[in-house]
């Protein structure tokens, strides 16, 4: 007799339990009150999106932003330096022949130069050397982003997009005229900004998307170097858990 009670405890027991799952499947409020926490299975927490990885975040910030100013140093390097207008100034003076500042239609802040050094044309009599050196450079940064900086934040992943992009925009021009492609003689600057419009007596050195990207770059890790404390060290990218927070300059 208490064999078969026990029996029927058994399977009552059993058949409590079946119908609980199928409340959890089904979602009936009332009859899972009836089943109590004991008997309910538990729910797995639903895994976080793909987005909130830190390790995710630096394709976002960095990659379209590289290829953007890679593209668009080259495509317009390439636009301006075909113009026949402003192709024929820059050989005139090229050839130390009289010539206008601009040519007739264009702005006058539209000017092609050539600059086989970097900055303010420094190292220009070494194009060899500024070649070498900026193979050597462009991977350093490289590793330095990845290691140091590519799960700190979107400014971190920018800054890095824009020096890098700029510095490999350059690299392309550097690399031709170092294997001697007709038309090549340098890095192709074409912007131009005389400050005597401001009283000032200078005109900068003539420059191109890539230098403006790269002193933007720049620029951004000054900021970010002067918002954070001195004390707090740089973390390992395989370390961080990441936070939301060179090779030439212009006339390079």
């Amino acid at each position: 007799m208490q064999s078969a009670q026990r029996h029927a405890s058994t399977g009552s027991a059993s058949d409590n339990r079946n119908r609980c799952k199928r409340t959890a499947q089904e979602g009936s409020a009332a009859v899972a009150a009836d089943c109590g926490p004991a008997t309910m299975p538990t729910r797995m927490s639903p895994s976080p999106p793909a987005a909130t990885f830190p390790g995710l975040r630096w394709k976002r910030w960095f990659l379209p932003v590289f290829v953007l100013v890679v593209v668009g140093d080259l495509a317009s390097k390439a636009w301006l330096f075909s113009q026949p207008a402003l192709v024929d100034i820059l050989t005139r003076h090229r050839l130390g022949l009289p010539a206008p500042e601009t040519a007739p239609g264009w702005p006058e802040w539209i000017q092609l130069t050539y600059n086989p050094g970097v900055a303010w044309g420094l190292g220009g009599r070494w194009p060899a050397a500024v070649l070498l050196l900026t193979v050597l450079l462009i991977p350093l940064l490289g590793w330095v982003w990845w290691r140091w900086f590519r799960l700190h934040g979107r400014t971190e992943n920018l800054a890095f997009a824009c020096i890098l992009g700029g510095a490999s925009g350059n690299l392309w021009d550097r690399l031709l005229t170092g294997f001697g492609i007709a038309g090549y003689h340098g890095v192709r600057d074409f912007l131009r900004i005389d400050l005597n419009h401001l009283g000032i007596d200078y005109i900068w050195p003539n420059f191109n998307l890539a230098d403006a990207a790269i002193s933007t770059g720049f620029v951004l890790l000054v900021a970010l170097a002067l918002r954070k404390p001195a004390s707090q060290p740089a973390v390992p990218a395989s370390h961080s858990s990441g936070s939301d927070s060179l090779v030439s300059g212009p006339g390079s």
